[in-house]
């Protein structure tokens, strides 16, 4: 059991709170209407009560397609086409309430659409409103309503709602813990190329949750995870390399994954990098890491510190320092 590599994972359970995109008309509608003709005639269609000309008369307000971008007029459109029970503005509306654009932000007001969409089942509205339930945003939380409106998202292969159901079932959230169908669905999110899912299997593989443990797998999962750019993979390939877990220990490409994670600005990423350099006797970007770190509010890191600044000289210290300042504003930037 390697407790360490799931500690510093924690960023691979990153869960969405709402998938924010909306639905657009198809681009050939979007298209037909770009006209001034086009437009008045889809106008007199949406204000006769055709619900889908209501529909896609707000996609391109939202949008600002074929008309200056008016997120009232969208929500008006996208009511009156939601009022007459046309899924796709349902769910756009309680995007919009979600966001409050055109509206005032109303999370209870979102939840009311979402679930009008999830109803009829729509796996984006679906997953969105188990979010809601998880977190208790607009709604009382209650894990066992995330979980079945997770299941009907899932149902449909929306990956998303497949990792974010693996890792209810994982850490018993709503559901009686089940670490083997946990490993199901987060694999099932992991095929569709979802990286946080993929960086969570490749923990799962590494510390043998739900499946036989296997170092092997679990640093393809991280690579692949890696490869899109995730943070916490490429600290999980880090240690694997610093460690020599499952692999031959390679400072260079421990300190080469540390660095791209702590580029990203992870805390952990960034005290492992400095760890690895103040082994290395490189003590400036060493102690300019661990300010980072300690600063982003690193447990642990200003101890690191304390003992570091003994080993440095003077001027050293100095330029740790400025070297630190640098780098929090390129990671910060205003």
């Amino acid at each position: 059991m390697v407790k360490s590599v799931c500690h510093f994972s924690v960023a691979c359970l990153c869960l969405f709170l709402f998938w924010s995109q909306s639905y657009g008309a198809e681009e050939a509608t979007v298209a037909a209407v770009s006209d001034a003709a086009a437009i008045q005639l889809l106008e007199q269609q949406a204000g006769q009560g055709e619900a889908q000309s209501q529909f896609k008369l707000g996609v391109m307000y939202q949008k600002g397609e074929g008309v200056s971008q008016d997120y009232a007029q969208a929500a008006k459109w996208y009511r009156q086409a939601a009022g007459q029970g046309h899924c796709e503005a349902q769910y756009n509306l309680g995007v919009l309430y979600a966001r409050g654009q055109g509206v005032k932000k109303n999370m209870t007001e979102a939840v009311n659409w979402y679930r009008h969409a999830a109803e009829q089942g729509d796996a984006i509205a679906q997953y969105n409103l188990a979010v809601m339930y998880r977190d208790g945003q607009g709604i009382a939380q209650d894990g066992a309503q995330a979980v079945h409106w997770f299941q009907k998202a899932a149902d449909q292969d929306f990956r998303w709602a497949q990792y974010n159901l693996g890792v209810m079932y994982a850490k018993g959230q709503g559901v009686e813990k089940d670490d083997a169908r946990a490993f199901t669905l987060i694999k099932q999110a992991a095929d569709q190329g979802l990286s946080d899912a993929q960086c969570y299997l490749g923990v799962m593989y590494n510390t043998g949750q739900g499946v036989e443990q296997n170092y092997d797998e679990a640093r393809k999962w991280y690579q692949r995870s890696a490869d899109q750019g995730n943070d916490s993979a490429q600290l999980n390939l880090g240690l694997m390399y610093e460690k020599g877990w499952g692999v031959e220990k390679n400072t260079d490409t421990a300190i080469k994954m540390f660095s791209q994670a702590a580029e990203k600005n992870n805390r952990d990423a960034q005290f492992h990098l400095g760890v690895a350099l103040a082994a290395a006797k490189d003590y400036v970007p060493a102690y300019a890491w661990w300010v980072v770190s300690a600063a982003n509010g690193r447990q642990g890191t200003k101890d690191g510190l304390r003992v570091l600044k003994k080993l440095m000289t003077e001027e050293q210290v100095m330029a740790g320092n400025q070297k630190a300042k640098e780098l929090w504003e390129q990671l910060h930037p205003k």
